[in-house]
């Protein structure tokens, strides 16, 4: 079941976020970000994504300035241009090939 306080306009891509909690749980079945879904969100301090992410669009996270933590899953193939602009206290860490 998606989140209440995440929309979607087709099935599997998180559309934008309405919440206002630190750490933010995408349910399994999301298979992509949409650009600017946590835009200038400064609530969020964690971002836990399902297994089932293959894209993260750029500007994602933009100005995000509390984002600390986001884990990337093993599956995720694409990332668009700066999905964590604007994120001071975010550091990437990710050991998967494709990034590499």
């Amino acid at each position: 079941m998606l989140n209440p306080l995440i929309q979607r306009i087709n099935a599997g891509i998180a559309i934008k976020y309405l919440g206002s909690s630190e750490i933010v749980n995408i349910p399994e079945g999301v298979r992509e970000l949409s650009p600017c879904l946590f835009w200038d969100n400064q609530k969020i301090k964690e971002v836990k994504l399902p297994n089932s992410l293959l894209s993260i669009s750029g500007d994602t996270f933009y100005n995000c300035t509390n984002l600390e933590k986001v884990n990337i899953p093993n599956h995720c193939k694409f990332m668009g241009n700066n999905p964590f602009a604007g994120c001071p206290k975010f550091k990437l860490q990710i050991h998967l090939h494709i990034f590499n």
